[in-house]
């Protein structure tokens, strides 16, 4: 175990490594803010800031591009895109609230950022096409929490009667992966966490009331998601409690 150490404040913490060995994570600076870092080599590297005073990186790909959250000079928390050794913000969808939380191999970021009318809404960001509001399932939030290199993303969604559900976004539609659970199984998913490249979804339900992590596999091919529907195969274990992240 390697100590990664801080950028000369008294704590730290990693979100995320890549192929390469790279690590991303939020350290204290003098003074106690946390900045955001790029550790590689016994190195760590102040990621800066947007002009306020803090800021903290939650994914990486094998390209050294990060993503996350810095505040800007006007209090406002926006998400970021940091590459070839400076700080973008990349925006927001009206409010004064974002996140950028993943990031694929071809450089598309996912998060979350506070609409106009007050929700936080899912959001994909692309360099062609900015940030593009996701929507909801008919209720207030979204967040999206993972995208994988075919750009399916996952994450949650509010319904109309403001229950959370795990949720996939795809080509324009999103869909709730509670759709794709056989009814009477006593499962309901409230957060998908990842989507891999094949298009296994991973996240948290529960099982008759009891808190359970969960697989999803899409049938006949691992490698079409969207309308051929998704097999629920397993529930890999129960969360501990004060488990963090949404």
């Amino acid at each position: 175990m390697d100590d990664l150490g801080t950028l000369g404040g008294t704590h730290s913490g990693a979100e995320e490594v890549n192929a390469v060995g790279q690590v991303v994570g939020w350290a204290d600076v003098p003074g106690g803010d946390d900045h955001a870092f790029l550790w590689e080599s016994g190195a760590m590297e102040d990621l800066g800031i947007l002009g306020g005073t803090e800021s903290s990186a939650s994914s990486l790909n094998d390209s050294e591009q990060i993503v996350g959250y810095a505040y800007t000079a006007d209090g406002a928390r926006h998400a970021f895109l940091w590459e070839n050794g400076a700080m973008e913000d990349l925006g927001d969808l009206g409010g004064d609230w974002g996140w950028a939380i993943h990031i694929n191999v071809l450089g598309q970021v996912v998060g979350a950022s506070r609409t106009l009318g007050g929700g936080d809404h899912a959001f994909l960001w692309e360099r062609n096409g900015g940030m593009e509001d996701l929507g909801t399932l008919g209720g207030r939030d979204s967040s999206a929490i993972g995208i994988n290199a075919s750009g399916q993303v996952v994450g949650y969604a509010d319904t109309a009667g403001e229950d959370k559900h795990a949720s996939l976004w795809e080509n324009g539609t999103v869909y709730d992966l509670n759709g794709f659970v056989p009814e009477g199984s006593g499962w309901v998913l409230t957060g998908a966490r990842r989507i891999n490249d094949l298009g296994q979804v991973v996240g948290v339900g529960t099982h008759n009331g009891q808190t359970r992590a969960f697989l999803l596999t899409p049938i006949p091919e691992p490698s079409t998601l969207g309308v051929l529907g998704l097999a629920f195969l397993v529930a890999m274990r129960r969360l501990r409690p004060g488990r963090r992240r949404a």
